[in-house]
């Protein structure tokens, strides 16, 4: 009798940790005749078993990345708008178990606005389901919990992306339109059967719309945001959580005159503090440039570069770390001679959080001039974002983080504690579970 038991309790926890989360589901479009491919995943949906993980060019850009999550795989989709009076939205759809022992899940989407008068608010919602559908290439995802349901749709020519939020805090709409090609890390347009969509170690990037003219109409905790801007589209995957693979990044996205830019410059930890960076600039809606890979620091690079500076003098500044008033980009192509500079002057920190001595995280709105070096120059606006991690992850680190969970989910203390609690055990559950198995 107990040979049966644990064979029974064997098999059903290997529905829980052993199985695959896609299906394939007939098209209810009267264009699309193929299957959908389907993933769905609940906020306590962990396997223990391994799992499939995109790492070919060939791979959709925006369906799920893999076929199920466990204890360390995650996968966001970000979206971006901001407009040059210093309007801001920036939201992810996430996937992603780095804060399971919290108690919340792994299903969760963050979000943060900002208005031109200098207000922001910021929020984490919750989430019990989220779905993801790819029908001939049209993916449509939906975060949906008790009062809430927030989906984005983006075609399959990956030139426009909708999303619309439904929640107690958040209602409205925001649409991009895209006037740039979409990309790989190492700026090779989409599609490619040859491209990596590998940036760092362990770490995937697609960039769908590198730049979009963007409308944003919200109604944000009782305040409208509503404005025309410029935005930006990605979706980022790793096998590891970003404590684990990532020690820091700066991001940045902008629209000056002619030129729009996207640059991403991430610190592996995988790779001992090598810093990588994915950038390209556009004109007119044409790639101009784009370098990728690691970064020489012991000679004169002869390839593509992108270089990163600090200026200083301004007022507004992070209280935190790193304390410049701005950024300078320079684009440097040797082959050609050719280079492009750019002044970034921060005008708010929407973002300003402390994660410790050595960490912080924080987002600026940015006045921008600059052009080709030599030629005519512009003015524009840009978003960037600055995220420094510990080498070590000790308690003050983890404290800080749990506190800003604590804050962005509007959860009490002993709510968190309880749920926390609850999430320990079930982890250990998981784990005997797939022991048995």
């Amino acid at each position: 009798m107990l040979s049966v038991f644990r064979f029974g309790a064997a098999l059903y926890f290997a529905v829980g940790v052993c199985s695959w989360q896609h299906v394939f589901s007939e098209s209810k479009s009267d264009t699309c005749h193929e299957s959908c491919f389907t993933t769905d995943v609940g906020a306590f949906d962990i396997v223990k078993s391994p799992i499939w993980f995109s790492t070919s060019p060939r791979d959709s850009f925006e369906r799920s990345k893999m076929s199920a999550m466990n204890d360390t795989a995650w996968e966001h989709w970000y979206f971006e708008a901001l407009s040059e009076a210093g309007d801001m939205l920036v939201t992810s759809f996430a996937r992603d178990p780095s804060y399971k022992l919290f108690g919340q899940g792994i299903t969760r989407m963050e979000l943060r606005f900002a208005w031109a008068n200098g207000s922001s608010f910021a929020m984490v919602e919750t989430i019990e389901k989220t779905m993801v559908q790819d029908c001939c290439g049209e993916v449509f995802g939906s975060w949906t919990g008790a009062g809430k349901a927030c989906t984005f749709r983006i075609s399959a020519d990956l030139k426009t992306a909708a999303i619309e939020f439904r929640t107690p805090e958040v209602e409205g709409t925001v649409e991009l339109k895209s006037f740039g090609p979409s990309r790989y890390p190492n700026g090779d347009p989409w599609p490619s059967t040859t491209a990596s969509t590998q940036l760092i170690p362990y770490l995937h990037f697609t960039e769908s719309i590198i730049a979009a003219r963007a409308k944003v109409d919200l109604k944000v905790h009782g305040s409208q945001l509503k404005f025309h801007g410029s935005g930006g589209h990605n979706h980022i995957w790793a096998a590891f959580d970003w404590f684990t693979a990532v020690q820091g990044w700066r991001l940045s996205r902008g629209v000056v005159g002619p030129y729009a830019f996207s640059l991403f410059h991430p610190i592996s930890k995988v790779d001992a503090g090598v810093e990588y960076q994915s950038a390209i600039l556009l004109k007119d809606g044409k790639s101009v440039f784009s370098a990728s890979g690691p970064l020489n620091r012991t000679s004169l690079p002869t390839t593509n570069h992108a270089i990163i500076g600090q200026s200083y003098g301004g007022v507004v500044k992070s209280k935190f770390l790193e304390h410049s008033s701005g950024w300078t980009l320079d684009f440097v192509a040797p082959a050609t001679g050719e280079k492009w500079h750019f002044n970034l002057e921060h005008t708010s920190v929407p973002m300003d959080i402390q994660l410790g001595a050595a960490s912080s995280a924080s987002y600026f709105i940015d006045k921008v001039t600059g052009g080709e070096v030599g030629g005519e120059q512009y003015t524009g606006y840009s978003l960037g974002e600055q995220t420094f991690f510990p080498e070590t992850l000790g308690l003050d680190f983890m404290y800080r983080v749990w506190t800003y969970f604590l804050q962005e989910t509007r959860a009490t203390v002993l709510g968190s504690l309880w749920s926390t609690t609850l999430a320990i055990a079930a982890e250990g559950r998981r784990f005997l579970a797939w022991k048995m198995v």
